[in-house]
């Protein structure tokens, strides 16, 4: 019969998930200070393409 686990095992899962948790959000703040002006260009330019300014309208 199997036992089920033990308290201590599940916590060491709980830390374990928040680690992974932590490393990615310091990759991708890593990956936002080295390409954050050319993300911000891309993301004008698409915003820029799919809604242009217009002169007036009413």
């Amino acid at each position: 019969m199997r036992r089920p686990p033990s308290p201590r095992a599940s916590s060491q899962g709980v830390i374990e998930l928040l680690l992974i948790i932590i490393l990615v959000v310091i990759v991708f703040l890593s990956i936002l200070l080295i390409m954050g002006n050319d993300i911000q260009t891309l993301v004008s330019d698409l915003l820029s393409n799919w809604f242009p300014e217009t002169d007036g309208g009413s």
